[in-house]
């Protein structure tokens, strides 16, 4: 649903929604950060909702944005594409609960690149997205900016 934040109990929604305006048209998933933009906190949980039950994924994160859309065989928009490159968070890859949630806490000290793990360091502003399979093909949800202290 566009619009709609969903929070974790006892947490806190950080960042800021990116490409969120595509949501309607491709039927994206809004992707939200909850936790703090405080890296000495070192706590980022970033969540999803209203997938299908047992659907596959993991979390893209980019230190830059870019609009791509139907890259390769996938549906959807890509909006972290960096000519850098992104990463990808290996370790994310699960797939969602009988509710269709993702969760995915994030280690402030590994953050995936192209070239190997990075730090996030103070106000650095780092973009994830999930990337998900749908049927025979894939999507993305849309998009978070954090903004780090």
């Amino acid at each position: 649903e566009v619009g709609r934040v969903f929070v974790l109990s006892g947490s806190e929604v950080v960042g800021r929604r990116v490409c969120e305006d595509t949501a309607g048209v491709f039927g994206q998933r809004l992707l939200d950060a909850q936790g703090s933009a405080r890296i000495a906190d070192d706590d980022l949980t970033l969540t999803v909702a209203n997938l299908p039950a047992d659907t596959a994924g993991y979390f893209l994160p980019s230190n830059g944005t870019g609009v791509l859309s139907f890259p390769g065989a996938s549906s959807g928009v890509l909006c972290i594409h960096d000519p850098g490159g992104m990463g990808r968070h290996y370790d994310s890859l699960q797939s969602t609960d009988v509710g269709g949630w993702f969760h995915f806490r994030v280690d402030l000290s590994r953050i995936p690149t192209p070239t190997g793990l990075t730090s996030v360091l103070p106000g650095e502003t780092r973009y994830w997205q999930l990337w998900h399979r749908l049927g025979a093909s894939s999507r993305f949800s849309t998009a978070v900016a954090v903004t780090f202290q």
